[in-house]
């Protein structure tokens, strides 16, 4: 089971052939694939205009749609991520990363995917390895089947 994370659509939507290869992946690997409602919300708020959100939708939202393989953040995910954000914020060098709007999305991402056991696929190790650090995730850093060059 997958998660892809918004690191990952971004650039799909705004490099043609990256967004090619990963429609592609996608298209492929849609019963292993899941998608989260904070990823849906992250991509939504970052389209440019109405027919970039109207592409978004299409493209992404509307086969996990039909599917039912949309994941949203319950009660018990929410009490997951206080939880680890709780333990970052004790280690004291992480206030600056954790009062970022994204970063906390990150936290509901990764929180999903370890109720789940979902591995999350992205492209931004960074926050990824820090939230680690404080609650048991899988990720990896490159669509299988070489999906990015």
């Amino acid at each position: 089971m997958y998660l892809l994370d918004t690191s990952l659509y971004i650039p799909a939507l705004n490099e043609p052939a990256f967004g090619s290869a990963l429609a592609e992946f996608q298209r492929q690997q849609l019963k292993s694939l899941w998608l989260s409602a904070v990823v849906v919300f992250e991509v939504t708020v970052g389209a440019r205009d109405a027919d970039h959100a109207a592409s978004w939708e299409r493209w992404l939202v509307r086969p996990f749609r039909t599917r039912a393989r949309g994941l949203v953040p319950g009660g018990s995910t929410w009490r997951i991520t206080a939880e680890a954000r709780r333990r970052l914020r004790s280690r004291k060098w992480y206030e600056s990363t954790l009062a970022l709007a994204s970063f906390q999305n990150d936290f509901l991402i990764a929180a999903t995917c370890r109720e789940r056991g979902a591995t999350l696929i992205t492209a931004n190790a960074r926050d990824y390895e820090i939230i680690a650090r404080v609650m048991p995730l899988r990720f990896i850093t490159s669509v299988p089947s070489g999906a990015r060059s």
